[in-house]
């Protein structure tokens, strides 16, 4: 793992971070469940930046102009209860986003 590690508690932290490191290879990481999967990917970083303290990422998830928006911190479990909400709301072919989105957050 890398020696360069970040843990912003704001939005504009985050920004700055990002900026300070635009010539190294920088990962972002919520809860870390992607390491089994990108392990080469990991081990290459060389910067981490752990994301699980922004509140502004937290957002509930809300309907805008027929799209359903959720913040990036959501869990899983609670972006498939959004998800059928909105399909219980709507009459989507199976073939929509939102039925995708459902199939790969249940996966």
């Amino acid at each position: 793992m890398t020696s360069n590690e970040y843990t912003p508690v704001r939005l504009n932290e985050l920004a700055k971070i990002i900026d300070k490191n635009r010539d190294k290879k920088l990962r972002l990481v919520h809860g870390n469940t992607g390491y089994g999967i990108y392990k080469e990917e990991y081990l290459e970083s060389e910067v981490m930046v752990d994301i699980r303290l922004i509140p502004d990422l937290y957002a509930e998830p809300k309907v805008r102009k027929g799209a359903l928006h959720v913040g990036s911190g959501i869990s899983y479990n609670d972006l498939i209860e959004a998800i059928e909400v909105e399909l219980k709301a709507k009459d989507l072919p199976v073939s929509s986003r939102l039925w995708a989105t459902q199939f790969m957050a249940r996966r």
